[in-house]
Order: C-alpha cells, then sequence, then structure tokens
C-alpha cells in the first residue's frame, strides 16, 4: 500500500471549452474515449470547463470510474459562463497533482469567440513547462495565433478536424500509445 501510494503517475486534465448543453453528440464521444482510454491504475485523470469560477471542475486525482466521473459533470453542466481559454489553461495547470510523472492538458475546443494575444502566448509558454498541451479545435475557432503557437511548439499537438471521433482517435494515437 506504501509503494502504491507513493508511486507517481502520469496526470491527464480534460479542458472543455465548448457549450456542454447544446454538444450531447460531443459529450457521449469524450465520456466514451475517456472510459476506454483513461485507467484509474495508470493516471491521474480531471475534468475543467470553461466556467472556472463554478463547481465544474474535477480534482485531478486516482479515479475508479473516470468515464463515470466526467459523465456526471457533463450532465451536471446545464449552464456555463464562458471564459477565455487562457484561464481554463492557467486554472488546469494550477489542478496538477504536485508529484505526477508527467503531466497533459487536453482542450477540447468549439465556438471559441475570444482572442489570444502575444503576451498571453508568453505566459502560457512559461507556465507550460513540461506539461504536454494537446488541443483539438472541432470548428477551427481557435484564434490564428495560438493554433501557430501550437504547431511550433516543441510539447504541443494540434488537431483540427470538424468530427469529434476522428480528433480523438488521432489524440489517442498520438499520447496513448501502447
Amino acid at each position: 500500500m506504501y509503494e502504491k501510494s507513493t508511486l507517481k503517475k502520469n496526470s491527464v486534465i480534460f479542458g472543455l471549452c465548448y457549450e456542454i448543453n447544446l454538444e450531447s453528440y460531443l459529450n457521449e464521444t469524450i465520456i466514451d474515449f475517456v472510459s476506454d482510454e483513461i485507467q484509474s491504475q495508470n493516471e491521474n485523470f480531471g475534468v475543467l470547463t470553461e466556467n472556472i469560477d463554478g463547481k465544474f471542475w474535477m480534482e485531478c486525482v486516482e479515479r475508479d470510474y473516470p468515464g463515470l466521473d466526467i459523465e456526471n459533470l457533463i450532465s451536471t453542466s446545464v449552464e456555463i459562463n464562458r471564459h477565455h481559454i487562457y484561464d481554463v489553461i492557467l486554472r488546469a495547470l494550477e489542478i496538477f497533482p504536485e508529484n505526477s510523472a508527467g503531466n497533459t492538458l487536453v482542450l477540447i475546443c468549439k465556438k471559441l469567440s475570444n482572442l489570444l494575444g502575444p503576451g498571453r502566448l508568453e505566459d502560457i509558454d512559461k507556465n507550460l513547462e513540461n506539461t504536454k498541451l494537446a488541443v483539438v479545435d472541432l470548428d477551427s475557432s481557435l484564434p490564428f495565433e495560438f493554433q501557430k503557437y501550437l504547431k511550433n511548439g516543441s510539447n504541443t499537438l494540434f488537431f483540427n478536424s470538424f468530427d469529434p471521433k476522428r480528433s480523438l482517435d488521432m489524440l489517442k494515437k498520438s499520447l496513448f500509445v501502447s
């Protein structure tokens, strides 16, 4: 038990940056993905919605049923006061466990209507440190500067597809290789 409690695990946080109450197919696709790919014995798992001030986030810890946990979070997230994607990134970085072996932040974005200036990109770069940042852009609404940053970053992945299942399959091949 002691060895298990001190074992460092990889940590994964999903940032859901879309209107959850309007995207049932996307929600189901993400729940299925998490149920299949996030194994509680291998990773800590957490979720954060754009409603970063409210109750719609889950601490990044080992979970028995991560798919069920994200389903419960999504089903309670009836309305979201949309914030900036930058705030979602910074908040996610704050909730990663300190003793993680490796951190991965997965942002799933749709219908973003905010801009991200070069100064904020520098802040993101500085705060990411060794965290992998994977962004799934489902409708090409990410600011151009952020897309360019993701394509040129050494620890970043960028997936741009209008098909959520296809995007998550590409994510799986890039991050969750056995």
